[in-house]
Formats: structure tokens, sequence, C-alpha cells
């Protein structure tokens, strides 16, 4: 080792101080990561908007939120199909969360994002108005009295969530049941 690299090495005490510095600084990340509420009970949940309702869509069932991209029309396509677009070399079969669940189809002028499903082929992603937050979130018997989307025969239940805007209701949507009238097209690769 030459007298340069002694030079270049901190002290023991500059030692001390920088690992006390990582110590913090790991200890501040595990307390950010942690459940924010301890009394919070439920699965996880990605809570998406969709026109003025707010859908649940299990977190195990995500793969990643993708910004909007063009898409090209498929040739069966139709109702829910918005088309295919390429990620990460795969392509993607796009439907509109909307249409699928019956409500009416956003306007073009502002796209949204795209829910990627995780599973088989081909990949699926769902476009929403906008992806709001990961939530743990159990159905409430109660809420589903207060219920008004018009997408519930797809839900399993409905949960009661804070929002900035005030309390929001989260309909907990079953994917399956939501993709089964898509299912023959989605198995010819469209």
């Amino acid at each position: 080792m030459t007298a340069h690299d002694q030079q270049s090495l901190p002290s023991s005490e500059q030692r001390e101080r920088i690992l006390g510095e990582r110590t913090r600084e790991l200890a501040r990340r595990a307390r950010s990561l942690a459940p924010r509420d301890p009394t919070a009970s439920g699965e996880p949940f990605l809570v998406c908007a969709v026109g003025r309702n707010r859908y649940g869509l299990r977190l195990p069932a995500v793969a990643a939120v993708l910004a909007w991209r063009p898409c090209t029309p498929a040739a069966q396509a139709g109702g829910a199909a918005i088309g295919l677009f390429a990620h990460e070399g795969r392509t993607i079969s796009a439907l509109d969360l909307a249409a699928l669940l019956g409500l009416p189809v956003r306007d073009e002028t502002s796209p949204g994002c795209f829910v990627l499903l995780k599973g088989g082929e081909p990949r699926i992603a769902l476009r929403v108005d906008d992806a709001l937050a990961v939530a743990a979130l159990k159905a409430d018997d109660t809420a589903g009295g207060l219920a008004t989307d018009e997408g519930s025969a797809f839900a399993t239940g409905y949960a009661p969530m804070a929002g900035a805007a005030g309390p929001m209701l989260v309909a907990l949507l079953d994917l399956d049941r939501v993709l089964r009238p898509f299912a023959p097209i989605l198995a010819s690769g469209v």
C-alpha cells in the first residue's frame, strides 16, 4: 500500500461516522417500508380509478403499472379490446377495464395507464384512468349496501378506504370473472 492509498482511507473516526450514518439510513428505510397502520388487515390491492369509480385489483395478480402507449389494432378486436403493444420484447393484449365492466369508455384525450397482469400467454394489460395506491383492503359486509358502481357484477366485495378527497368505496374485482367473456379471443392470441 502506497502512502497515497493510506491518505485516501478514512480514519477510524470517519469510518465510525460513516457506519453510523449508514445504520441510521437503513433504519429509516426499514421504518418507511413497515406497514403504516399496525391494525390494518386485509389483502394488498392496487386501487385504480375508472371513471368516477374505484376498483381494487389483487396485488399478486399485478406485474406492473405502465404508462399509456399507442396500440396496434388487432383484427379480431372489438368492444373492450384496444389492441396490441410491445413491452420488454413481448406482445401485450390491451383491454379497456371500463368496457369489460360495462362502463362508458373514456375518450382518448387523456388515455390513462395500463395495469400489466401476471400470467401466461398472451399477456394482458388493462387500461385504467389512474393507478391510485396500493392498500391493504378487506371486504366490509356493510359497505356493499353503499355501492353505486356499475361494475358490481364483477365485485367480490367492497372495502372502505381513506382518500385525499375523503373516504371512498373500493369494489374488489374478481379478475377471472372480469376476463372470462374475453377468454376465447385471448386464447386466439389477440
